[in-house]
């Protein structure tokens, strides 16, 4: 806990009265001894990946970046914008900088800055400079350039690999490689290679010693010196046998980090080689326009689409891609596709990524479900071998293979090692051959007409759509989408004018009445997610959502509703049978996409929510939130009741939400869980109360008692066990509701019924509501002769465009004050009213939160409710909500 004001006011007036915080003593931001870390950094070797990088760029400037901090993320061109502040100890550069400024030695000037601001603007597209530290060749190389990337496994046979790296030379490749081994300590090995290093590949040549050639691989280290020892390094008696000319040319015996080396020991004594570049052509030394590009978007969704590797049954749900190949010019007889599959992180910071095992299979589809559509079922891949497929499965960003395909068709399945796995992924298919590609379930981005090399025409094809209009209207809108996304959906319908009009309405940020070419692109890529949802959910493949069908759906687009707003929905959006088609189904996702976003504000102001708040909005149900305490009584009827009401309810663990920390228990701090169930099982002869939660994420599951793989589980019925316990990491586990006391800060109800305050019928309950912007206080007098249950809430009413910001919350409660000596009376208390008096119910807590509330007993009589905040002379605008028992009139 942080120290109060007063504290820090002393601690800091000490600290400057130490001249901390002055010129010669500066404050030291975050506490980080800046000497100390750059020393760290040092010994380290920091970023030795991103040195490659640098030294990449001053030899091949002109095939990296296309403009200043434009980098290549994931199909697209992303642009960066940083400022050029940068850390700096005694006037020098932290982290990149020159290594020395004395110009016999190297030319370059001390001063130099373009190499710190270009990692300032890496380390901000990777999350931050500790996200920098650790890093691959492999990845910062396609990040930069954009180009075509591929790694080679070095090992003992040399088949081809001279001829690759001879090509990818005289296609101007950027090249790195890296020695096997630990990375963590520098160690330099006897033969002058440091282990677990990355190199540069500078450029190859073939020489003559003792009338044989002999191949030669140039590489640098980045540190600047510390080279390799072995045969044809710059001291190597192997120059001897040369003639004076290739004597003259080749050997440069200076420590400057450059040398050479056999192809032999090149492939002995490094691991790895990584080869990207800007054309395609290296692959078999052929030009840019033989080949072409289509690129795929998709996602493993665990439960639903994420179904593991071809040992398991569950492969078959895994996303399919068709692929055509056309019979063409290639006339000839090696590989002439590459395929890659790169998965993309789900969250900003790079260390906090969890990178799967992936891979990917091709099938070559028989003759007699040539033309056929949709997924290919689990039959078709028994005792089917793939005709091609990645040989190892690796935990890194992309995997690739490059292999030769006859004309037909074929199936791309990527996959993951383990079922139930969630990931966004990118297919990408490089072809020799004209190929025409199709997702089974959801409309493709064809690349194919583009020249691979021209990053001005490399743009997503719903981008060159949009790019076709300068303005559309909702007629011309309407022809689209029925030409391009469900022209070959069966049992749908068509997209209305009316229902185009609404689309225009709701993607027309700019107000002009038409799409512009960025709002048509927004759409088209929400369009292609939802139908994308539409068709995963689709079980029996008729192209109709059931009601229960749509519920997963819904939740699949990120919202979980309740039972009554589902009925809604499909009685809004339905036909007369309650059935959802395709083009029904994308207007209702994009309404409800609308009213998240429109309603907080805009898209920014939904990067913090709290989840009362969200169920209230989207439900207008009857809320209270639970500060989960030390105390157990009555959390268990409370819980149970909420759900037999059928009650949406969520809960937060506690901490910071920023770094989504996941604990020893399994959960994350500062994340909100979805309550999905209650159940009460026997273990051992007694009742354990259990509580069933759901992580949004998806994975990444609480490990302690009465979890997934428990071994709780053991002690109680077979029937039980069968019902309740699923061993699959898809983010829903149950644990025991002391544990979930114990563990979580707090939890939100909402219901549509009032009923579940105190189990009794909603027609017990009556709802009184006031609107106010002056602190007022207002009468209220119930009618009847007994007890009366009663929940009083305080809500106040935000700036619109700031829901999401707690400054601009002021704290909030309520008093009720008895007044039957009063009763009659409707003049305004004055202040002698309250002089001594005791307020006979409150708010216990007062907080500067969006609602605050209290559940109470209150004789009959007549009352004043006064809400007020807590400081004088705070203007604010307020909703007072009044649920009793009884008929409850007030003023």
């Amino acid at each position: 806990m942080p120290p109060p004001g007063v504290c820090l006011n002393i601690m800091r007036e000490r600290q400057e009265g130490h001249g901390v915080g002055t010129l010669q003593n500066p404050e030291k931001f975050l506490g980080q001894d800046y000497e100390l870390l750059q020393q760290y950094y040092l010994i380290r070797g920091r970023s030795n990946w991103f040195q490659i990088l640098i030294c990449l760029l001053t030899k091949y400037h002109d095939l990296i970046l296309p403009r200043d901090n434009w980098f290549w993320r994931f199909g697209k061109w992303v642009d960066v914008v940083i400022d050029d502040k940068l850390p700096t100890f005694k006037g020098k550069l932290i982290f990149v900088h020159p290594k020395t400024s004395n110009p016999t030695m190297s030319p370059r000037p001390q001063n130099e800055f373009w190499p710190a601001l270009l990692e300032k603007a890496y380390a901000k597209v990777c999350g931050s400079y500790e996200d920098m530290h650790t890093g691959s060749v492999s990845e910062a190389l396609m990040d930069f350039t954009g180009g075509v990337h591929m790694t080679v496994q070095l090992s003992s046979s040399l088949t081809g690999l001279w001829d690759l790296i001879g090509r990818a030379a005289k296609f101007n490749s950027l090249m790195g490689c890296g020695t096997p081994g630990q990375a963590d300590f520098n160690q330099t090995l006897p033969n002058g290679l440091v282990e677990g290093h990355a190199y540069t590949v500078t450029g190859v040549t073939e020489v003559r010693s003792q009338g044989k050639p002999i191949q030669l691989v140039r590489l640098f280290n980045p540190w600047g010196d510390t080279e390799w020892t072995g045969d044809w390094s710059d001291r190597s008696p192997m120059w001897e046998t040369v003639s004076p000319e290739e004597h003259a040319m080749y050997r440069k015996n200076i420590n400057d980090g450059e040398f050479w080396m056999s192809v032999e020991d090149f492939c002995k004594t490094f691991s790895n080689l990584d080869i990207c570049s800007l054309s395609p052509g290296f692959l078999d030394a052929s030009s840019d326009s033989q080949w072409t590009s289509v690129r795929h978007e998709g996602r493993w969704l665990a439960g639903t689409s994420a179904g593991g590797c071809l040992t398991t049954n569950t492969f078959w749900t895994n996303p399919q891609f068709r692929a055509k190949v056309i019979a063409g010019s290639d006339q000839t007889q090696g590989p002439n596709m590459l395929v890659s599959l790169m998965q993309k992180p789900d969250k900003r910071n790079r260390r906090l990524v969890r990178k799967l095992h992936i891979g990917l299979s091709i099938f070559e589809v028989p003759p007699e479900l040539k033309g056929s559509r949709g997924t290919f079922p689990a039959s078709f891949f028994d005792n089917r071998p793939p005709v091609a497929y990645t040989k190892n499965m690796y935990d890194s960003r992309e995997v690739m293979e490059f292999f030769r395909l006859e004309p037909g068709e074929y199936l791309i399945v990527p996959y993951t090692s383990s079922p139930n796995e969630t990931a966004s992924f990118v297919v990408t298919i490089l072809s020799k051959m004209e190929t025409q590609t199709e997702d089974t379930l959801s409309f493709s981005m064809d690349l194919g007409e583009m020249n691979i090399t021209n990053r001005q025409n490399s743009v997503p094809y719903f981008r060159q759509w949009s790019d076709q209009y300068t303005d559309i209207n909702a007629e011309q809108l309407q022809k689209l989408l029925n030409a391009k996304v469900i022209r070959d959906v069966e049992s749908t319908g068509s997209f209305s004018l009316d229902a185009c009009q609404s689309i225009v309405a709701i993607m027309d940020l700019s107000v002009t009445g038409t799409l512009r070419a960025t709002e048509l692109s927004r759409l088209l890529d929400e369009i292609n997610l939802f139908k994308d949802i539409f068709f995963r959910v689709d079980s029996n493949r008729d192209g109709i959502l059931s009601v229960k069908e749509l519920q997963h759906a819904v939740e699949d687009t990120g919202l979980r509703v309740s039972d009554g707003l589902l009925k809604l929905m499909t009685m809004r959006y339905g036909d007369a049978s309650g059935k959802i088609t395709l083009e029904r189904f994308i207007c209702l996702a994009l309404r409800l996409d609308c009213m998240t976003s429109k309603a907080c504000g805009s898209y920014e102001d939904m990067i913090s929510g709290n989840v009362s708040e969200a169920l209230m909005d989207f439900t207008g149900g009857v809320h209270m939130k639970v500060t989960l305490r030390s105390t157990l009584t009555g959390l268990w009827d409370l819980i149970d009741g909420a759900d037999k009401f059928n009650s949406l309810m969520g809960c937060s663990t506690a901490g910071k939400a920023d770094f989504n920390q996941t604990l020893p228990n399994g959960l994350v701090e500062g994340h909100a869980y979805t309550v999905t169930g209650v159940t009460e099982v026997r273990s051992q002869g007694k009742p354990i109360q259990l509580v069933r939660l759901f992580n949004p994420w998806g994975d990444t599951e609480w490990t302690g008692d009465w979890s997934d793989r428990s071994p709780m589980w053991e002690t109680v019925s077979p029937e039980e066990r069968e019902r309740y316990h699923k061993n699959i990491n898809n983010g829903k586990f149950w644990m025991s509701v002391e544990d979930f006391h114990q563990t979580f800060s707090n939890l939100d109800i909402c219901s549509l019924s009032p009923g579940l305050l105190d189990g009794s019928s909603d027609s017990q309950w009556t709802s009184v509501r006031h609107e106010r912007r002056l602190l007022a206080g207002t009468y209220l007098e119930p009618v009847g002769h007994l007890m009366t249950g009663m929940f009083v809430s305080l809500m106040q009413k935000p700036i619109r465009g700031t829901e999401n910001s707690s400054e601009n919350l002021i704290l909030v409660s309520v008093l009720v004050f008895s007044i039957f000596e009063f009763r009659g009376s409707r003049e305004t208390r004055q202040a002698s009213f309250f002089a001594n008096r005791s307020p006979v119910a409150y708010t216990k807590d007062m907080k500067s939160c969006r609602e605050v509330m209290e559940f109470f007993r209150l004789e009959p009589g007549e009352y004043l409710i006064v809400p007020y905040t807590s400081s004088p002379n705070q203007t604010a605008s307020f909703l007072v909500t009044i649920l009793s028992k009884t008929e409850t009139q007030t003023e």
